[in-house]
């Protein structure tokens, strides 16, 4: 298949996690296209992140917790023309980003930037520092990234979320997500991450879901 691999990286890891996609798929045959996005003019410091994320966090958690919905608003970022603005020649599309609380501000702008996604298949991939809590970290992420690409017309296959084991936001220390790791999981944060041996069986996955021609919403992190 040909594929492209779209996906913004703020500090590493989600290219690192990019990366490990390629080479597996790489492995297995396919012919893959990488195309990074970029955004332009957007402030790199977490609190100024974590200010333009606060106003939608009270609607979020009572989506995630209470009712599910994704009608919260999700902020977006200018980025630079994509290479590859028209995604219609290829046969799977594979999106991912960081999660910033939600989607990455210029995730979301790129899945709105680019034509040719009617009747698409697309994959979504993601970091976060803490495990993955289906309730907040893979819902959170996946839900406004679902309904993008819905809009859109695109059909969602697969996701995948890894921990990267990092965050530089002060209001939220990595040993808060050790803790989770350990209380909800029994397990060490770095269980979670891409370098464990449960992360290398999720992104292989990952990889399966994207290579078949049918899947099951049952089989998806979140429907």
């Amino acid at each position: 298949m040909r594929i492209l691999l779209s996906y913004y990286s703020r500090k590493g890891y989600t290219e690192r996690l990019a990366r490990t996609i390629e080479r597996e798929l790489e492995s297995r045959g396919h012919r893959i296209e990488v195309e990074t996005i970029i955004p332009i003019g957007m402030a790199s410091n977490w609190f100024i992140l974590m200010s333009q994320c606060m106003p939608g966090v009270p609607h979020l958690l009572f989506s995630c917790f209470i009712k599910r919905t994704n009608r919260y608003h999700q902020p977006e970022a200018a980025i630079e023309p994509p290479r590859h603005l028209d995604v219609s020649s290829y046969d799977r599309v594979i999106i991912g980003g960081p999660k910033w609380v939600r989607l990455a501000f210029p995730v979301a702008r790129y899945i709105k930037s680019i034509e040719g996604l009617r009747g698409k298949k697309v994959a979504g991939f993601t970091t976060f520092c803490g495990p993955p809590l289906t309730n907040f970290e893979v819902y959170a992420y996946f839900m406004p990234f679902n309904h993008i690409v819905r809009e859109s017309g695109g059909e969602v296959i697969a996701q995948l979320g890894i921990s990267s084991a990092y965050t530089d936001i002060l209001l939220l220390p990595k040993p808060w997500f050790k803790m989770l790791a350990r209380t909800i999981f029994q397990k060490r944060l770095s269980d979670f991450t891409l370098d464990s041996e449960w992360g290398r069986q999720q992104t292989e996955w990952f990889c399966d879901l994207i290579e078949r021609e049918e899947v099951s919403t049952r089989e998806l992190l979140i429907p």
